[in-house]
């Protein structure tokens, strides 16, 4: 990590999420968010309603998912939550290995799902014309 990344983070704009139907909230700076992906860029810049207000509502994504997101988007990695991998009997084996191998990212489907959703279906916004 760059000492220029750190001063450009640092130097951003907080932007306020509320997750979760519980409404938790947490800041995150908003340099940092937006460079996770460019749909996440969209919703902290480029004059979008939230961009303006800085601030975001996920009532849909589970608060302990976010937080990992937080700790990925701080330090490159998070801390993995723990989960039953169980022996299946032979008889439910169908033979295929890989739909039954878990996350590469040892992830719960649940929650690999929640990350793919922050990341590519959360933002619901309106496009502008970049040119018009």
């Amino acid at each position: 990590m760059s000492h220029g990344a750190v001063e450009e983070w640092g130097a951003s704009q907080p932007f306020l999420f509320s997750v979760g139907p519980e409404k938790k909230e947490f800041t995150v700076h908003s340099a940092l968010v937006a460079q996770q992906s460019p749909t996440l860029a969209a919703l902290v810049n480029y004059g979008m309603k939230e961009s303006l207000e800085g601030y975001a509502s996920l009532p849909q994504h589970d608060v302990e998912t976010f937080v990992r997101f937080i700790e990925y988007a701080y330090t490159g990695d998070f801390e993995s939550p723990m989960f039953d991998i169980s022996i299946r009997p032979k008889e439910d084996y169908d033979g295929d290995l890989l739909s039954h191998a878990p996350s590469p990212f040892h992830l719960s489907k649940a929650t690999e799902r929640a990350w793919q959703d922050i990341a590519f279906k959360s933002c619901q916004f309106k496009l502008y014309d970049a040119l018009g």
